[in-house]
């Protein structure tokens, strides 16, 4: 076999090229990026929390082009200056001050410069409640400063409709910002004050219940033809019991906006941002007046649940043995703030004992399911139906009257029952001492026993008898 000399050398020469080049690509390639990223994920309550764009020095014209862009404001951090550096790397640092100690989480981040996308991946801050050496002297400058106010409202949304004491009903508090704002603004302590909103609210006699959402809720809304951003920072469940007019106070909500100083720089003046300084403001919404109408007459009307209820129940066989069963239903509802009371009890079928053994609650986000099951037992065997027996009674706002729920469910009792049928509840049964009309019932049919106890009962009289006369 010949070889190609020619073949070879070529080959060779080839890979000397590929050899000679590959660091030059490889070069190329670092040097044709642009970055963005964090310094430190831990700082002390003195440190700054810098987030850093790095452009290689190929990426001149893109690190102009950048300076335009507007870091992201983190809730609970003030944000700092905007540092720009051009000496021998191209960089754009955004610091945010903490305000406390506490974890943070920062948002995914991401910028389109020129034709280039740049993203960062969420992440978490620590920030340790000590301070450490660090120390920092902002820069001085002669000129004014000048600050930036958004135009914020606070909307407090109500039920426009009669309602009903003892009804549920929604309160919501919202930050609205105009969608064409340039101002640039953040929350403050968004948990603090949610439970400051609600002691406010409680305190005028409300039931309330709200839940803080980290990620505050984020929508649109149209106002007199404005287009808003609309950040709902508190939602929450109201009930009153015991009055028919509540006066909702003002309620208060902080942000932070800030100041600027500029300073003319270049050829071409243009204006570059130096110091930047946080300022504290404070909205307040309308007091509201709520009037409730009251509950008609009722012997119950204090006792009873206001809203749309509707019962569910679990069949039982239609025969059942006379030592008794267990029978239970669901009455669902809205997520009530307390408890509804139980059904009542009317034993009006004679031999009849209905006792409650036990009742559980479970929520959802929206509705709420209360369980009640029953033992029932009877004296001797009868067709009965449990409808005329249990009642629960609510007062209903759509249909405007009370309504009463109940369950109809025929049943045909006996005392021959075959040996292979499951009875339910029979040992509870046992442990249960029955009352109507201050009469304790007898669980025990059997006349040989009842006469075996009595004679027991007349020994033991007649031997303390004759000890009584022996003394």
């Amino acid at each position: 076999m010949k070889i190609n000399r020619q073949n070879i050398c070529f080959a060779l020469f080839w890979l000397l090229i590929c050899w000679i080049s590959a660091p030059l690509f490889a070069q190329n390639n670092v040097e044709n990026s642009i970055s963005m990223g964090i310094e430190r994920n831990s700082i002390s309550s003195n440190e700054p929390f810098i987030i850093t764009l790095t452009f290689a020095p190929s990426f001149k014209k893109e690190f102009k082009v950048a300076q335009n862009i507007i870091f992201p404001d983190i809730p609970d951090l003030i944000k700092g200056q905007t540092a720009y550096s051009d000496d021998k790397e191209f960089k754009i640092s955004q610091w945010y001050w903490p305000r406390k100690a506490g974890v943070y989480a920062i948002p995914a981040i991401k910028f389109t410069i020129r034709d280039y996308e740049v993203s960062m991946p969420p992440k978490n801050l620590t920030v340790k409640a000590g301070k450490s050496s660090y120390s920092y002297t902002p820069p001085v400058v002669d000129e004014p400063w000048e600050e930036h106010q958004p135009d914020l409202e606070l909307l407090l949304t109500y039920p426009k409709t009669a309602l009903h004491e003892r009804e549920m009903f929604e309160l919501e508090l919202s930050l609205l910002v105009p969608v064409n704002n340039q101002a640039e603004w953040t929350f403050i302590d968004v948990q603090e004050q949610i439970q400051h909103i609600n002691k406010q609210i409680g305190a005028t006699g409300l039931l309330v219940q709200a839940e803080f959402d980290k990620n505050i809720p984020f929508d649109t809304l149209e106002k007199n033809r404005v287009k808003y951003y609309k950040y709902t920072i508190y939602k929450g469940q109201s009930l009153s019991i015991d009055t028919t007019q509540t006066i909702i106070p003002s309620l208060s909500f902080q942000y932070v906006c800030y100041q600027t100083q500029t300073e003319e720089k270049g050829l071409l003046n243009k204006k570059v941002q130096v110091n930047r300084k946080a300022v504290i403001k404070e909205l307040q919404s309308k007091a509201v007046t709520l009037t409730l109408q009251s509950l008609p007459e009722h012997p119950l009307r204090n006792e009873m649940a206001v809203g749309t209820f509707y019962v569910r129940s679990t069949p039982v066989a239609m025969q059942q043995r006379t030592k008794g069963f267990n029978f239970s239903f669901d009455i669902e509802g809205p997520k009530y703030l307390i408890s509804i009371p139980e059904p009542w009890i009317i034993n009006s079928i004679p031999g009849l004992h209905i006792s409650l053994l036990k009742r559980t609650v479970q929520n959802t986000a929206s509705s709420q399911r209360t369980h009640f099951e029953y033992f029932i037992h009877s004296d001797s065997p009868k067709k009965l139906n449990i409808k005329n027996s249990i009642f629960w009674v609510y007062y209903d706002p759509v249909k405007l009257k009370f309504d009463t729920l109940t369950v109809d469910q025929p049943i045909n009792m006996t005392t021959e029952v075959s040996d292979n049928e499951p009875i339910v509840g029979e040992d509870s049964f046992l442990q249960l001492l029955y009352k109507a009309s201050n009469t304790e019932y007898s669980l025990e049919k059997d006349e040989s026993l009842n006469r075996f106890a009595n004679l027991i009962i007349f020994l033991l009289f007649l031997a303390i008898s004759v000890l009584i006369f022996k003394r």
